[in-house]
This record gives C-alpha cells, sequence and structure tokens, in this order.
C-alpha cells in the first residue's frame, strides 16, 4: 500500500495486540521522519519512539489507549509549530497504516516530567498491531462534502487533492478546516472557534497540519510538487477564518 493509497482506508485504532512493533520498523520509521521537511522548516522539531512503559513514565498518569509504542512529537514553542507536529504526526500515520500498523491520535496527554534536554512536547501518536480493520474505502467516511469545505476552483485539476484533504482526520471530527484554491495554490484555513477554548485552538492547529500531509500525499502521488508557504498578506477569505499555509502545486513533466 502507498501512502497516498493509506489515505482512502486509514482509521483510528484504539484496541492493539501487548506484542511491540518489530525494531526493524521502528527503525525504518525514524528513517522516514528523519528524512521529512515540515512546512515551515525553520523551527526546530524533534521525535521519540517509546514503548508504553517509557511515555507512561513522562505523563501524569498511564495512557487510557493500551497501544506498545508510540511517536512523541516535540518542537520549539514557534508560530507554525503545531501546524509542523500535524503535518509530521499524519505522516507517520499514513507510513505505518500502509505497512499495516494502527495509529490512534492522542491530543489530550499531559506530559508533566519530559526527558532531560529535549524540546517541548507538542502531541503524541499511539501505533501498533491491531485486530480492528481498517475502513474498505471512501465511502466509509462520515465527512462533509467537499462543497462544504472547499471554495474556488473545485471542479479543477486539484480537486483530487482536496478530495483526499478532506479525509484528513480532525480532534473530536469538528472538520474546522477549510480550502480555497485559486490557480495552482490551495489555501488552507481553519475556523475560527466560537468559544475561546485554549485547547480547541491548539488541536486546530494540529488539524491543519494533517491536512497539510493529506494535500502533499495527494499531490505527490499525482503528478505534482507540493511546496507549502505561508504567503504575506494572507490571501482574502471569510473574516471568521484563520489562514494556515498554501500548498502550491506545480505539475511536474512525464
Amino acid at each position: 500500500m502507498t501512502l497516498y493509497e493509506a489515505i482512502f482506508v486509514r482509521k483510528s485504532i484504539r484496541s492493539y495486540d501487548a506484542e511491540p512493533v518489530d525494531q526493524q520498523v521502528i527503525d525504518e520509521l525514524v528513517d522516514f521522519l528523519s528524512d521529512l521537511n515540515a512546512p515551515f522548516p525553520d523551527i526546530d522539531w524533534d521525535f521519540d519512539t517509546l514503548s508504553y512503559d517509557e511515555i507512561t513514565q513522562i505523563m501524569d498518569g498511564p495512557p487510557k489507549l493500551l497501544a506498545p509504542n508510540w511517536l512523541v512529537l516535540r518542537s520549539k514553542k514557534d508560530k507554525g509549530c503545531l501546524q509542523n507536529c500535524g503535518y509530521l504526526g499524519q505522516m507517520a500515520v499514513l507510513w505505518l497504516t500502509a505497512r499495516g500498523y494502527g495509529t490512534c491520535w492522542q491530543g489530550g496527554l499531559e506530559v508533566s516530567h519530559d526527558f532531560e534536554g529535549v524540546l517541548p512536547y507538542i502531541v503524541s501518536i499511539g501505533f501498533g498491531k491491531s485486530s480492528e480493520p481498517f475502513r474498505s474505502g471512501p465511502e466509509d467516511f462520515q465527512r462533509k462534502t467537499l462543497s462544504a469545505i472547499a471554495i474556488g476552483d473545485t471542479k479543477g485539476p486539484l480537486r483530487p487533492l482536496m478530495e483526499a484533504a478532506r479525509l484528513a482526520p480532525s480532534s473530536m471530527g469538528m472538520q474546522p478546516i477549510r480550502l480555497y484554491t485559486i490557480a495552482n495554490r490551495i489555501h488552507v484555513y481553519r475556523k475560527k472557534p466560537l468559544l475561546p477554548m485554549p485547547q480547541l485552538n491548539y488541536n486546530q492547529c494540529l488539524d491543519a497540519g494533517v491536512c497539510a500531509a493529506h494535500l502533499q500525499v495527494a499531490g505527490e502521488a499525482l503528478g505534482y510538487k507540493v511546496l507549502m508557504e505561508k504567503l504575506e498578506p494572507a490571501p482574502e477569505y471569510k473574516k471568521n477564518m484563520l489562514y494556515q499555509m498554501s500548498a502550491r502545486c506545480i505539475k511536474q513533466e512525464d
């Protein structure tokens, strides 16, 4: 299975075998993540792959998700760091899904005593072997229609990329991400939350990065070079929309 194919079958898995993932797979995941470029490349980021026992040591309490392996994403706290970690984490999710491993984002965990000398904790993802099946295809997703989340040139050649972004997971399934397509750019926004809840804003910034990962993977699979960029000034959209980034899609010659 390719990363692009994984978009259409991925599912949040909540039951896992106790057996840890083979070390060779962990090493390959580390190599994959280490080669990635984040949307905001000037922000330092890092990650760890931990066992359940190891992640329990840094948390306020043991995670309720009994996944045998964990990906912990860390970053310097700067504007764009959450979007970076959402992107990097979802790329890891698609990589693991393509190899048959279950994954589940864990956005509400609290780290009380992280390892010494590491960057600040951002978010974690549990993963491992599971008997829970993936989705069989796009028809199994409960998502808003593309017309509900996208405007602009939604029927042009970039429509398949937007459809892939539509299937991206989001915190509590709220789907706050909106897309505005003009020419060869897909502008990514998120809806401004109605309530001033810091955790909600935090999670929805991660959601924007997750969406960007789907745009990147779909674009590359369909013959585009996809460049993530932050435009100044931000492209105008509705007043209650917060601009996150843009995906510039350059069609590659065969």
